[in-house]
Order: structure tokens, then C-alpha cells, then sequence
């Protein structure tokens, strides 16, 4: 069943909205969230092959909630650079499977080092802040989102109930407050 793979891939468009809403109108119309489906399902493994940059970002996806992925993967296209590139590409009327083939090879743009065009560390700042500013039980309980989750998923009982807010810090999750 490939329906909670799709409400993920919806809820990338809902946080989108919130942090870029002029990027989310350039694209709501001519891209769907399919771009992102490696980036999700592989922790972005299957679209980045420096090592050190995936052994990075795996340490701060296992430390953390569970869709902190679908975090990273709006402040990747959100970036500067990135989003100036999608701007650039419909202001030059290239249509849309040139926008989804540029926003498909975008991972391949981070880099481990501070000097590349995606320094990794920059990218997982970037991810928590938009984490800290739209957290997972913010984000689930918007009107688009309620829509797209089911009361069911485990999205919404993450960190655990069952730990308390020390032992999930003790464990190293980002803890935010439900």
C-alpha cells in the first residue's frame, strides 16, 4: 500500500507552503513531490554518493523524529541556490520535466565540505530550524495536513509517549513539547 508514501510526499508541499510560499506556488502547478521519493525512502541514500555526507545526515535522521527526512528535504529545495535555479528555469519558460529532472539531481549538490555549494552542516541547520519553527505535531494538525494523516499513523506519537522528555533527550531526540 502506497498511501502513506503519498500523504508523506503531500505533507513536503504543506511545510513547503509555510517556509517559501512563493517557491511552493511556482511549483504546486508544475511539479509534483515525485522528485523527492528517492530522497525520502532512502534518506536521501540513493541520490547521494559521497559517503561522509549520507554518514552525516543518517546521524542526525537516527537521532531525531521521524520526519525530520521530509524536513531536510524542503530546506535542500529552499536553499538559495536551489531556489533561485527553479526561479531561473520558469522565468526562461523551460517547462516542467526540465524543473523535475534539475530538482531530482539536487542532492548531488551537497557537499561535506564548508566551500561546496550545499555544505552539509549548513543544510542540517537549515533543516532544524524549519523543525523548530513547524514542528511534526504543528505541522500534523494544519487543516491540509488532518487531511492527508490518518489518526493512526505513528507520525503522531513520536517521540515515544511512553519516554519521558529526559529520557527522550538522554536519547538524543530533538524533543518538542505536544
Amino acid at each position: 500500500d502506497f498511501t502513506d508514501t503519498i500523504q508523506l510526499l503531500n505533507l513536503v508541499l504543506v511545510l513547503l507552503e509555510k517556509v517559501d510560499k512563493e517557491l511552493f506556488t511556482m511549483l504546486r502547478h508544475h511539479v509534483q513531490p515525485f522528485f523527492c521519493l528517492s530522497w525520502l525512502i532512502t534518506w536521501f541514500a540513493h541520490d547521494i554518493k559521497d559517503l561522509r555526507v549520507l554518514a552525516r545526515m543518517y546521524d542526525a535522521f537516527v537521532v531525531s523524529h521521524m520526519l525530520l527526512p521530509l524536513y531536510a528535504t524542503v530546506a535542500l529545495i529552499t536553499t538559495p541556490c536551489v531556489r533561485t535555479e527553479i526561479k531561473r528555469l520558469f522565468e526562461y519558460g523551460h517547462d516542467t520535466p526540465e524543473v523535475y529532472s534539475y530538482l531530482q539531481h539536487v542532492p548531488g549538490l551537497i557537499s561535506y565540505y564548508k566551500d561546496g555549494t550545499i555544505p552539509v552542516d549548513t543544510l542540517l541547520s537549515q533543516t532544524l530550524d524549519i523543525y523548530h519553527l513547524y514542528p511534526p505535531h504543528v505541522l500534523l494538525s494544519t487543516e491540509t495536513a488532518s487531511a492527508l494523516s490518518d489518526a493512526s499513523m505513528v507520525w503522531h506519537g513520536y517521540p515515544y509517549p511512553w519516554y519521558t522528555k529526559k529520557e527522550n533527550i538522554k536519547k538524543g531526540f530533538f524533543y518538542t513539547e505536544q
